[in-house]
């Protein structure tokens, strides 16, 4: 039998072969794989430079609030962000506000549902409102509520919560105006007005003209509502077509809806430092620990009728921070840090995450007051030194 011998031979050979050709360098012909870094945050240059506090992005244009001397509303045609071009065409145009005029629109896109400016004439003491249409007509037009037109017993505008943020809310058409009525011989009482803003022009939307009217206003106090409010503005907050007050003072602290037409629907003795609109019309609420001593969350799925209770240790800080949704997920800023903040649970259990996200490339002296979206893949900051911007899909690195 010969023919074993040869085929063992052959498979010798093929085995050689193979291996010197394993054993070949590499010539170049194969590319090599790029691992791209993740972005960072950069000055946007398509921006002009100041301290804006908040933006509101709306039928692709984007404003920006400054709040140094007076409102500058900026806005860009941003249907093509990533084009430089695009933006050398961009439209800016400024309010101009009298002195002694107070404007408090930090977190603007979240007050105002880029509807309108409501403006506070008289720092320590608002005495007259004014609001003007925010997408249209005459900067210099607006609409002027004297407070004594409102309740000949009132003393001020109460423009700020007790942490100094803006109280006006605004649903459609409708704004929630909180102000102080003289009481003789007591505390002053806390007053809501809701006034419905209209266009002097038949069939015209009130947001699509500079010429504003009232057409109704109701008072929300203790003779149509059998409560008296008193203390200071914890947080207001907006729920589809109600408003969520939360007030604490002398007297019970209160968690209330109030609707458009001035009824308070539901009513519990409870107050929250801080409201967190959750997906699906669910709310979170942070606890006031002064009234039972506990930290923790009240939490809402049936727009305010009941609350459930969560008592937990809060990190330190937590109620300090600002939040914002961007695509579902929720962020929350103090400073210059940036986190994703994430609930979990139901009316049971309630779990809180915090994950701290990288502020690589921002300055160390800055600090950040507001977060949005533009363009197709970008996300940008509203900071006292400008704005800064990265690729969206790396906000959520974590530091």
């Amino acid at each position: 039998m010969k023919i074993a011998p040869l085929a063992k031979q052959l498979f010798l050979s093929i085995c050689i072969v193979c291996l010197f050709a394993s054993c070949k360098k590499f010539n170049g012909d194969v590319e090599p794989v790029v691992i791209e870094k993740p972005s960072v945050w950069e000055a946007d240059k398509l921006f002009p430079t100041g301290n804006f506090t908040s933006s509101t992005v709306k039928n692709g244009s984007i404003k920006l609030f400054n709040t140094a001397g007076s409102v500058s509303v900026c806005t860009w045609d941003t249907t093509t962000a990533n084009n430089e071009q695009a933006f050398a065409a961009r439209k800016m145009s400024t309010i101009g506000l009298p002195y002694g005029f107070s404007v408090n629109i930090y977190n603007v896109n979240q007050i105002l549902s880029q509807r309108f400016l409501v403006f506070s004439e008289g720092v320590l003491v608002p005495l007259t409102l004014k609001i003007r249409a925010l997408d249209n007509g005459n900067h210099d037009n607006f609409l002027e509520i004297q407070g004594k037109n409102l309740d000949p017993a009132f003393r001020q505008f109460e423009y700020q919560t007790y942490s100094g943020l803006p109280t006006y809310r605004i649903i459609g058409d409708y704004i929630l105006i909180p102000y102080k009525k003289i009481v003789p011989n007591s505390p002053d009482e806390l007053i809501f007005a809701v006034i419905k803003i209209k266009a002097k022009v038949a069939n015209q939307p009130a947001e699509a003209t500079d010429a504003l009217a009232i057409e109704k206003v109701t008072l929300v106090n203790d003779v149509n509502t059998g409560i008296n409010f008193y203390g200071a503005i914890e947080d207001i907050t907006t729920l589809k077509d109600k408003f969520v007050v939360s007030t604490y003072g002398s007297r019970t602290p209160q968690i209330c809806t109030i609707d458009l037409n001035g009824r308070i629907e539901n009513k519990v003795a409870i107050s929250s430092n801080g409201f967190i609109p959750q997906p699906n019309n669910v709310l979170l609420g942070i606890k006031n620990s002064n009234v039972d001593g506990n930290s923790g969350f009240y939490r809402s799925a049936d727009l305010g009728k009941s609350w459930n209770v969560f008592n937990t240790t809060l990190p330190a800080g937590f109620g300090l921070l600002s939040f914002y949704t961007i695509n579902n997920t929720l962020i929350g800023i103090f400073n210059k840090q940036l986190f994703e903040v994430a609930f979990t649970g139901d009316d049971s259990k309630l779990n809180l995450n915090i994950k701290e996200l990288t502020t690589e490339g921002l300055p160390e002296d800055i600090k950040i007051n507001g977060i949005f979206v533009y363009g197709p893949q970008k996300i940008a900051l509203t900071t006292n030194k400008g704005v800064y911007a990265k690729d969206l899909q790396d906000l959520l690195i974590q530091k």
